[in-house]
This record gives structure tokens, C-alpha cells and sequence, in this order.
């Protein structure tokens, strides 16, 4: 199992990166362990951290899946995993 890490005020270009590299895990059949930390005061702003994973749900669609997501203290965890595809789906990529 893989681990990514992300703040509430997670750049655009930082996110990216993080996303290609959760991508590149799941083609290869890991799971990836995704949290957002919210850190200090950031607790209040739940909302934000859960349009955050859904920004994430949604970039992983076509690689994985995020079933559920689970706030565990100052952290919201889900774990993605990977999509079983067809051997000609994995070629193309």
C-alpha cells in the first residue's frame, strides 16, 4: 500500500504531481492510502477537505475508485483502489 499526503492549501501544479503519481501506483495494482491533514484551525473547514477528495475521486475515476472516506481526527483517510482493466487497456497506456 501506497501513501499520499495533502494539505487543505494544496497548490494546483503540487496537486497534479500528486495525482499523476497516484495514477502511476494504481495502473500498477497498489492501493493508495490518501489523506488530507488539516492542520490548526483547518478543522473547521471540513467541507473544503471533502471537495478536495472529491477533486481527487474525481481525477483517479478511469485508474481507481474511492469507496469510502473516513475522518479520523485531524485527518480524512480513503483508500483507492485500483480498477482490474483488460491486458489491451493496459497496453495502450
Amino acid at each position: 500500500m501506497k501513501e499520499m499526503q495533502f494539505t487543505l492549501n494544496i497548490s494546483q501544479h503540487d496537486l497534479d504531481y500528486k495525482l499523476k503519481n497516484i495514477t502511476k501506483f494504481l495502473r500498477k495494482g497498489h492501493n493508495v492510502k490518501c489523506i488530507i491533514k488539516f492542520k490548526g484551525r483547518e478543522i473547521t473547514f471540513k467541507e473544503q477537505g471533502s471537495e478536495l477528495m472529491e477533486r481527487i475521486k474525481e481525477q483517479i475515476k478511469g485508474y481507481g475508485v474511492l469507496p469510502n472516506v473516513n475522518l479520523k481526527g485531524r485527518n480524512l483517510i480513503a483508500v483507492a483502489q485500483p480498477i482490474k482493466m483488460k491486458v489491451s487497456q493496459i497496453l495502450q497506456q
